[in-house]
């Protein structure tokens, strides 16, 4: 989808409306329930798919808006950080609470404020979302510098 944020009269429309029609309708069946629908969409076969290349499909489809294939996604900076502190036996399960600034601390990611004049180093090199741009899709996210080991 080339408008992901943006739906409506000025986005792009949806390639699969009825899809979205029926994944509405079980959310509102459900009680508004997220976990059922995301179970329900996790064991589809469209979620399942491959990210291998295939010619033919390649050729019919380039930007799979028919979902032929799964788009291989990078893994966040912060599950990332939250892996490194869980293996290391640091992570704080505390949930609620206050965010903070403090890049040491040992609660998950979540829980970092995002200041624009203070980001926070580790998060940047592993690729955190750009804090200036919106981040509807992953697959869209403009590139920038990396920043550079002195």
């Amino acid at each position: 989808m080339a408008t992901p944020n943006d739906f409506g009269i000025q986005g792009d429309p949806p390639t699969h409306p009825e899809l979205l029609e029926w994944m509405a309708s079980e959310l509102i069946r459900s009680g508004w329930q997220l976990k059922p629908l995301h179970k329900q969409i996790m064991m589809s076969a469209v979620y399942q798919e491959s990210t291998d290349l295939v010619a033919d499909s390649v050729k019919k489809d380039p930007d799979n808006r028919l979902l032929w294939r799964r788009d291989p996604h990078r893994l966040e900076a912060e599950a990332i950080r939250d892996a490194l502190l869980e293996v290391g036996g640091l992570l704080d399960r505390e949930m609620y609470g206050p965010g903070t600034l403090d890049e040491n601390m040992s609660r998950r990611s979540i829980y970092f404020f995002i200041k624009r004049s203070k980001l926070i180093p580790m998060m940047m090199v592993f690729d955190a979302p750009e804090p200036l741009v919106s981040q509807g899709d992953g697959r869209r996210r403009p590139s920038r510098p990396r920043p550079c080991c002195s």
